[in-house]
């Protein structure tokens, strides 16, 4: 169920904050994309949503093969773990 998923519960939590999660869709075959995730106040009617945006992963293979440089791209669950250490610290 989706509301009992961290990035779900992460974002109602944090009004303020756009995350970026890696989620499984299960309307596209359960496939995982990199999803940017808000959650969106609707002032009308006093509730909240979630906003999420899937990002093909054809397209971003096609913007990650121009940087010139070595790119990683990992979400929420994996930023305290990654930042600020350098990429061969990680291998």
């Amino acid at each position: 169920m989706i509301a009992n998923s961290e990035w779900y519960k992460a974002t109602i939590n944090n009004s303020n904050q756009i995350g970026w999660y890696y989620i499984r869709d299960e309307t596209k075959g359960d496939s995982a994309y990199l999803s940017l995730v808000r959650r969106v106040y609707f002032s009308n009617y006093r509730t909240t949503g979630v906003l999420v945006i899937d990002i093909s992963q054809t397209e971003l293979n096609g913007i990650l093969r121009q940087e010139h440089f070595d790119t990683m791209v990992i979400d929420f669950r994996w930023l305290r773990k990654f930042m600020g250490r350098r990429i061969f610290e990680l291998y």
